[in-house]
C-alpha cells in the first residue's frame, strides 16, 4: 500500500504526544467527520470471506488533507497502543466500511479486551485525547451503544473504545490485519483485528435476542445488520443520484433472492451451537422471514 503524503508541520502542538515523537504530519484542522460516497473495496472480507492484508483507512479521500490528518492521528494512536501490547479490533462504522457498507465515518470505533480497556483509555488520554460524555442526542438515539463505550475527542475527532465482550467475538472469529504505517517516522508495523460477515451478523443477532423489542440499542443493531447483509448479498448498485424503489419486476426480485441465497450459503464462521441464527437469517434472505421476527428478551426466544 502506498504511503500517505506527508503533511506540513503544524503551527500548534499536535493532539498526541505519540504523534509528535513518531510523526511530524499532524495538522490542527478541527474536522470531525470522514465521509465517503464510495467506500474502499474490501470484498475479500465480505461475501467471499477470504482474508485481506490491507486496511481501507489510507485509501479514503487521499485528496483531503483534513481526512489524512484524522487517519494519521488515529493510526498513531493505534501504533502507540500496540507498543503497550494492546491490539484493537475494528468495530462500528470502521468495520462496516471494511465489509463494503458505504457508511460515513464520523467516529472511529474499536473493541479492546475487557481487561485492557482501562489501560487503553489511560494511554489514549496521555496522547492528548480528552475523555468526553456522549451527547444526549446520541444517548437518546442509540442507548446502551453509547453508554457501554468510553469516548475520547481530539480536535473534534472522536474515538470510541468498546469492551470486547460487547461484541462477543471468539479468537477464531478474528482476522489479523497488518496496517501499513510506513508514512510514520520511523516506520512502525501495526496489527489490528477484524472479522467476517457471518461472525458480525451472529454478534448482532446474539445481542438483539437479549434486548426488548422497543429498546433503542436493538434498533441500532438491526439497522447495521440489515446494512451488512444487504451490501454483501444483494446488488445495491444504481444509476443516477439515488436508488429508485418499486420498479423491480418479479423476475428481478427472484434473481436478487437467488443471488443472495447463493452468497449467504458461502459465508463461513457460524458457530455450531448457533446455527439457528444462520437459519433465521437465511429465511430472511429468502423472503420467508423478517428482521422483526428475530427473537427479543421480551418474547419467546429460539
Amino acid at each position: 500500500m502506498a504511503a500517505l503524503e506527508p503533511l506540513a508541520e503544524p503551527s500548534t502542538r499536535p493532539c498526541s504526544s505519540f504523534s509528535a515523537s513518531f510523526s511530524a504530519q499532524s495538522a490542527n484542522s478541527p474536522s470531525s467527520a470522514v465521509t465517503s460516497s464510495a467506500p474502499p473495496s474490501s470484498s475479500s472480507l465480505s461475501a467471499s470471506d477470504s482474508s485481506s492484508s490491507l486496511s481501507p483507512w489510507a485509501l479514503w479521500h487521499r485528496e483531503s488533507s483534513s481526512t489524512i490528518t484524522n487517519h494519521t492521528r488515529v493510526q498513531n494512536l493505534i501504533a502507540g497502543l500496540a507498543t503497550k501490547g494492546i491490539t484493537v479490533t475494528e468495530w462500528g462504522s470502521v468495520l462496516l466500511s471494511r465489509l463494503d457498507v458505504p457508511v460515513s465515518i464520523v467516529d472511529y470505533d474499536f473493541l479492546v479486551a475487557d481487561d485492557l480497556l482501562e489501560a487503553a483509555c489511560s494511554f489514549t488520554e496521555e496522547q492528548g485525547y480528552g475523555s468526553i460524555e456522549s451527547p444526549p442526542i446520541l444517548l437518546d438515539m442509540y442507548g446502551k451503544w453509547e453508554t457501554v463505550a468510553r469516548h475520547f475527542d481530539c480536535f473534534g475527532q472522536r474515538v470510541n473504545l468498546f469492551p470486547a465482550s460487547f461484541a462477543g467475538f471468539r479468537a477464531d472469529e478474528l482476522i489479523t490485519v497488518s496496517l501499513d504505517l510506513g508514512h510514520l517516522t520511523p516506520a512502525m508495523p501495526v496489527t489490528v483485528l477484524t472479522t467476517k460477515v457471518a461472525p458480525l451478523a451472529a454478534s448482532f443477532v446474539r445481542n438483539i435476542s437479549r434486548i426488548p423489542r422497543r429498546d433503542r440499542l436493538r434498533s441500532r443493531l438491526l439497522h447495521d445488520l440489515v446494512q451488512v447483509l444487504s451490501y454483501n448479498l444483494f446488488d445495491m448498485s444504481y444509476e443516477g443520484d439515488y436508488m429508485v424503489l418499486g420498479e423491480e419486476t418479479q423476475e428481478d426480485i427472484d434473481r436478487q433472492i437467488t443471488r443472495g441465497l447463493n452468497l449467504f450459503r458461502k459465508l463461513e464462521g457460524w458457530r455450531d451451537d448457533e446455527m439457528w441464527i444462520a437459519d433465521a437469517l437465511e429465511a430472511i434472505v429468502h423472503g420467508k422471514g423478517h428482521y422483526d421476527d428475530l427473537p427479543a428478551s421480551d418474547s419467546q426466544s429460539q
